[in-house]
């Protein structure tokens, strides 16, 4: 029986793991026979890494030029980074895999990348590792290393990045980011348009799935919706008990055509159900949104990884953006104008644009790589 061992972390935003699952449910399809097992990195190390991990989401939005700044050390100084985090989570991850004994090794973070590679060459592990790149665009160079089996890249431009940091081109694969498959298995409809369908229902739909971005925002786009259209409009809270509660309040005159969610499980139901998305530039929620066909504005993203992707959506016309509430309205009528010339526009470039085979494709090479895995630890 072969083992696959995931580095992910849990921590710092929900994307790994998003994709950890997606290529999971395509390796158990595939060989059943495939051990799978994910670890957070960072929990291997000492409290300075765990407290990394916890810190991501409160210093990447309340301190976004902080977290610039740091992101961007990774790009100057990788080598700094790849020992740091070597020497860090050293004896944790040296135990992982004395104790799962896998026969591959994947990183879908890119802090252990370099650093696993550099553990596994002085312990004498002839362990294959896999880069899976989990950035649409603005990809960190700590995510290159020569030594890795194969760097997996969502998209061209990654790739273009990863050669410029010196990834022989024979090792980088473009595959197309991987979703969970409960976000491939609805076929968009082509018998009429995106804009027509949108008009045969009784009233228009948005979904704000930004509560990150803070309650403020969430009520002030979903008031600005709800005086303007005659629109529904859900807006997903998450965990957040005291983010719901006050936002139900905040909107109380508008609860009939408003439902504020807490955490929920299927939340492509939602966003299939809805017309037009409102959300952050996660690349894994961006390209959700794409496999589903469903036009989004973005509303912002975290400076770092996330700050060209509002760029990509534009360029590849997935979507449109607006950081500026106040302009919201102006978005929404451009979408719509014209008989829905642009939001036709959007799902039809979703439509060309959506990979769902990118999970399969991805899994049938880890396969491939385990069965030319010779030498074990």
């Amino acid at each position: 029986m072969s083992s696959i061992l995931f580095v992910s972390s849990f921590y710092t935003g929900h994307g790994h793991k998003s994709i950890t699952a997606a290529l999971g449910e395509q390796l158990s399809e595939l060989d059943p026979g495939v051990t799978v097992d994910e670890i957070d990195g960072f929990m291997l190390g000492g409290p300075l890494s765990v407290w990394l991990s916890r810190m991501y989401d409160k210093v990447a939005t309340c301190a976004p030029a902080f977290w610039k700044v740091y992101y961007g050390l990774g790009n100057i100084f990788p080598s700094v980074s790849r020992i740091f985090m070597a020497r860090s989570i050293k004896k944790g991850f040296c135990r992982a895999v004395e104790l799962k004994r896998p026969d591959l090794i994947v990183s879908v973070h890119p802090s252990f990348v370099g650093s696993v590679e550099d553990i596994l060459d002085a312990k004498g592990w002839k362990i294959p590792v896999i880069s899976y790149i989990a950035d649409l665009d603005n990809v960190s160079k700590i995510w290159a290393d020569k030594r890795s089996h194969y760097t997996i890249c969502p998209t061209e431009n990654a790739r273009l990045t990863m050669l410029k940091y010196g990834v022989p081109e024979c090792k980088i694969k473009v595959f197309g980011f991987p979703v969970r498959k409960r976000f491939n298995q609805i076929e968009p409809c082509r018998a009429t348009s995106y804009y027509e369908r949108m008009r045969q229902k009784n009233r228009l739909q948005f979904l704000i799935m930004n509560g990150s971005q803070g309650r403020r925002q969430a009520v002030e786009m979903a008031s600005i919706l709800l005086e303007h259209y005659d629109c529904r409009v859900v807006i997903l809270a998450g965990n957040n008990d005291i983010f719901r509660a006050e936002t139900e309040k905040s909107l109380e005159a508008y609860k009939d055509r408003v439902e504020v969610c807490g955490f929920i499980e299927n939340v492509e139901k939602y966003m299939l159900e809805s017309d037009i998305l409102l959300l952050r530039a996660s690349p894994n929620v961006m390209m959700e949104a794409v496999n589903l066909c469903r036009p989004f504005i973005v509303t912002g993203s975290l400076t770092g990884q996330e700050e060209k992707n509002p760029d990509f959506a534009v360029a590849n016309k997935l979507g449109v953006v607006c950081t500026d509430t106040q302009k919201l309205t102006d978005t929404v009528n451009e979408l719509l104008a014209d008989d829905g010339r642009k939001v036709d526009e959007i799902a039809a470039s979703q439509l060309a644009f959506r990979q769902p085979e990118a999970s399969r494709r991805t899994a049938e090479l880890f396969l491939s790589a385990l069965k030319g895995q010779v030498e074990g630890i």
